[in-house]
């Protein structure tokens, strides 16, 4: 009998890959557009490399192909959850969604090649052990090194913002999240920041983006409880005080936008009045 040669062994687990990615990403796809059927999903994403996986290694003619079949989910499970953690939230980038489906295609075929190439007659057993220390490396210090990169991202995102960064600089409040939002009608970035148990949160948004008497009469229009009025108050800010007591301030301040929601007008005057200068590294390292 012909004996399948590690290589060629190799390339065809990683076209099994491929195709095995390919429905990861597509089931993927289908769950992060659709929140009804996102555990589903998930579950089939669990479930599906493994029979499929099978059956496309037995018709590639893969040496052993059950070890390759069991052995190539098992890797793509963990390159998979690498490759995503090295990718940038979607909300930092202007990539079409369909584009983060590429790590799940990536993961699998190398891991099926990896398991097809380890699964051949050929190699040793020093170069198989080897490859799966390798393998494995390269997920720990991914996985470990995810809050870095995070971090390195969001900071490139948010100096290619077209918004003049601010942050508050204010005893007693703590900033716990900073998140861009990429909606059809333009960019912004929200800035939680909390207070003992309350939360308060400062919207940006670019200068060109209107004036603060626009996005009030906005708030005002949409506005929950009717009643609410855009109150000026000096410099050309307005307060917003809606019928459930929230408040709102509006402002642009060093070309920015800005939007203060806190729990009186006192207070959300006070955070307007603490704004400062920030760098896209002050705002992205949390930790």
């Amino acid at each position: 009998m012909r004996t399948t040669k590690p290589h060629v062994a190799a390339g065809r687990g990683a076209l099994v890959g491929t195709v095995v990615g390919a429905a990861e990403a597509a089931i993927w796809a289908i769950g992060s557009q659709n929140e009804g059927i996102a555990l589903l999903a998930m579950m089939a994403m669990w479930i599906v490399p493994l029979p499929l996986g099978a059956l496309l290694a037995s018709r590639a003619g893969l040496p052993r192909w059950g070890v390759a079949a069991v052995a190539g989910p098992s890797a793509f499970a963990f390159v998979a959850r690498a490759l995503n953690a090295l990718v940038p939230h979607p909300s930092l980038t202007d990539v079409p969604m369909a584009a983060y489906g590429f790590p799940f295609v990536l993961a699998a075929a190398v891991s099926y090649a990896a398991a097809a190439w380890a699964a051949s007659h050929g190699p040793s057993w020093p170069a198989r052990t080897a490859a799966a220390v390798a393998i494995c490396a390269f997920v720990v210090v991914a996985l470990q090194g995810r809050g870095a990169v995070a971090d390195w991202h969001k900071e490139r995102a948010l100096r290619a913002l077209d918004i003049p960064l601010l942050a508050l600089d204010l005893p007693g409040y703590r900033l716990t999240s900073s998140d861009v939002v990429r909606l059809p009608d333009g960019v912004r970035l929200d800035l939680s920041y909390r207070r003992g148990d309350a939360m308060k949160t400062v919207t940006l948004r670019p200068g060109s983006r209107g004036t603060p008497q626009e996005w009030c009469a906005k708030q005002e229009h949409d506005a929950i409880v009717p009643g609410a009025a855009c109150r000026a108050l000096p410099g050309g800010r307005l307060i917003l005080v809606e019928g459930d007591g929230a408040t709102s301030l509006f402002a642009r301040d060093r070309g920015a936008l800005v939007t203060v929601m806190g729990d009186s007008e006192a207070e959300a005057r006070d955070i307007a009045a603490h704004l400062r200068p920030a760098s896209p590294a002050s705002l992205a390292r949390l930790g």
